[in-house]
């Protein structure tokens, strides 16, 4: 069974890979990790579904760390020009 059959059944790895994905076209380098990281969770789904939502949510603390450091980059960059 190929990643066709994994979409349906890890909801969240799904939506963390369209997230991840927007996140990358939207900020670069918040998102590839992530996205990755999802389509990793999608793949262990068809092997192992708890393995496969266990690897999804760390991917989801991935994506929330490397927002919140991306955030306080920016904020840091803000400040910096503007100081």
């Amino acid at each position: 069974m190929g990643l066709g059959g994994a979409l349906g059944k890890n909801i969240s790895a799904t939506i963390l890979f369209v997230v991840s994905i927007a996140a990358t076209i939207l900020f670069g380098v918040i998102g590839p990790p992530t996205a990755i990281m999802a389509l990793i969770g999608l793949k262990k789904t068809t092997q192992d579904p708890e393995k496969g939502a266990d690897y999804t949510k760390t991917a989801w603390l991935v994506l929330a760390l490397n927002a919140v450091i991306g955030a306080i980059g920016l904020a840091g960059y803000y400040w910096w020009v503007h100081r």
